[in-house]
């Protein structure tokens, strides 16, 4: 008998074999136990995840005369002409060479005849996404009213391309990539039922190229197995496929966390006498950096989202220990950047060598808050010996005060009020005609109280604005005033204006509401630069608040 290959061989023949889609198969043999089976049913999710089998196992299961619990034999004749793709009751259509309108109007023809044998006639459309926009409209009316013989299983990989009046026809069922953890169990009990020696980390790097596709972690096996004649080793399984030797990633990161260029330098070595691709590596470097930072926020629940052993997810978590979380972001930022670079030029090994130069010499961020003099560097307190301005967090210090001591701050005294009890009545009384009429407001905001007796108010106003005499006087105008202020005051006043005395500085609403402005500035900045914080870095730094950004 010739070859079967692996993908082949242990193609999963019953609902229990079908591996990481535990959802889609409780869910089908529900709809068979309560006799709730649809007439359409379309399923979507990536390569190598199980759709095809699962529609064949779904047709076995309904054609085998001999199945038990809804679990077809997999020995009778239905069973292997279905599994083989050959059984007269089961077609399968590919969707991608018969995607025209003629091809469905045959199939549309055919399903109104009755099956030789057997209860059911199930039509598979793989890659259904492929038909035409005429294949799909031709196939509407058979899905929405299809014959009770007739059951329609329609699998792709691209849901956004199949209509939505396809779509609405269809009991969908989404199927998941496969993790890890289950390639490398499935692909274990391969290797002992086949008789092969294997290690368990060369099983890991093919489930980890798989990339959560069940077929073509046993299609990669069935490489590894040719190249390593009945042994699978870990040094093995990386030369056949291609892939970065995780321990160099490894080495690289430890070196690069420990700031030791020559180790680096030394990964670097091995990196270009192995051929090893550098982008390849790089966003293999970037995703250990992912791996290392969610085994420092949540070493628990890490196994459930790495798809890791659990001794490397236990060295990733010795790995955290040195590191923040600012420092592990800092550098997935500059590792995510360099696999950008490195997809746009031709020298990427040289892109790769600068790169982990520079993460090497990247400095780990500290909290200034932990910032202590007695811990500091010396150097740092020595004058600056340019006249660059040193800049930290947009606190800026100026040469001549690198050069100095900086004199403790002292509180600054906020502007003194100089305005009568009449004026804060009176630009009171503004304020509030400015949320009643905001026009009559406008003109008197560059007014001033001069004086005020018990019948007649007299009114300055600014010499800039002189040109609003003639409309203050206005009686209108005096009229809507005087309204206000028996409203607002409680009594009636005659109300005379004239041009103020420019050499008086005279408090109008106008100047009132910068002089709030002010004064608000003023103690917004009290407050900064008496804070423990800007104090401790004023002393460290000889620094000067250049501004306040209120967020």
């Amino acid at each position: 008998m010739s070859y079967e290959v692996i993908a082949r061989k242990w193609r999963p023949k019953n609902f229990n074999e079908l591996i990481g889609q535990n959802h889609v198969s409780q869910t089908l043999i529900n709809s068979l136990k309560n006799n709730r089976m649809p007439q359409a049913l379309l399923f979507n999710g990536p390569r190598g995840t199980g759709k095809t089998s699962s529609a064949r196992i779904f047709a076995s299961t309904l054609r085998c005369p001999n199945a038990k619990d809804f679990t077809p034999c997999g020995q009778c004749s239905e069973c292997n002409e279905v599994s083989s793709g050959k059984s007269i009751n089961v077609i399968e259509v590919d969707g991608a060479s018969n995607n025209g309108v003629e091809s469905i109007r045959e199939l549309r023809d055919s399903v109104n005849y009755l099956p030789p044998s057997g209860k059911y006639k199930i039509y598979i459309i793989d890659e259904v996404h492929m038909l035409s926009t005429s294949a799909f409209n031709a196939l509407l009316k058979t899905l929405e009213e299809p014959p009770a013989h007739v059951i329609f299983i329609m699998a792709t990989t691209e849901l956004h391309k199949v209509p939505n009046t396809i779509l609405s026809r269809c009991q969908k069922f989404d199927f998941r990539r496969v993790s890890s953890q289950e390639i490398v169990t499935s692909l274990k009990n391969i290797c002992q039922s086949e008789e092969i020696q294997f290690e368990d980390e060369a099983l890991w790097n093919i489930a980890r190229q798989a990339d959560g596709s069940m077929r073509d972690s046993q299609s990669l096996l069935d490489q590894v197995i040719s190249f390593c004649d009945n042994n699978i080793k870990s040094e093995q399984t990386i030369e056949a496929l291609g892939l970065t030797d995780r321990k160099w990633v490894i080495a690289g990161l430890k070196a690069i966390i420990a700031h030791n260029h020559n180790e680096v330098l030394n990964v670097l070595k091995t990196i270009n006498l192995s051929g090893q691709d550098p982008s390849l590596f790089l966003k293999d470097l970037l995703q250990e950096i992912r791996n290392t930072l969610i085994c420092k926020l949540n070493p628990e629940i890490a196994s459930a989202i790495i798809d890791l052993s659990d001794t490397a997810i236990k060295e990733l978590q010795q790995i955290a220990t040195s590191l923040s979380d600012a420092d592990l972001h800092l550098l997935f930022d500059m590792t995510l950047k360099g696999v950008e670079d490195i997809s746009r030029t031709s020298s990427t090994q040289l892109v790769l060598e600068m790169l982990l130069l520079r993460l090497t010499s990247a400095p780990k961020i500290q909290n200034i808050e932990t910032i202590s003099l007695p811990n500091l560097n010396p150097a740092i307190k020595k004058p600056a010996l340019d006249n660059t301005p040193t800049t930290v967090n947009n606190i800026k210090a100026t040469p001549q005060q690198q050069q100095q001591q900086a004199p403790a701050v002292e509180p600054q005294q906020p502007v003194k009020k100089t305005i009568s009890s009449q004026q804060e009545q009176w630009n009171e009384l503004v304020s509030k005609i400015n949320n009643l009429n905001p026009i009559v407001a406008a003109k008197l905001e560059h007014s001033y109280l001069i004086s005020k007796n018990d019948t007649i108010i007299t009114i300055g106003i600014s010499p800039k604005m002189k040109f609003l005499i003639e409309k203050v006087k206005d009686p209108e105008f005096i009229g809507k005033v005087q309204n206000y202020v028996s409203t607002l005051w409680g009594k009636k006043y005659d109300f005379e204006f004239q041009i103020m005395d420019e050499k008086k500085n005279n408090m109008t609403p106008n100047k009132l509401k910068i002089h709030k402005e002010k004064e608000a500035e003023q103690e917004l900045r009290l407050k900064v630069e008496n804070h423990p914080v800007i104090k401790k870095v004023h002393n460290v730094f000889k620094t000067e608040i250049l501004s306040i950004n209120d967020l």
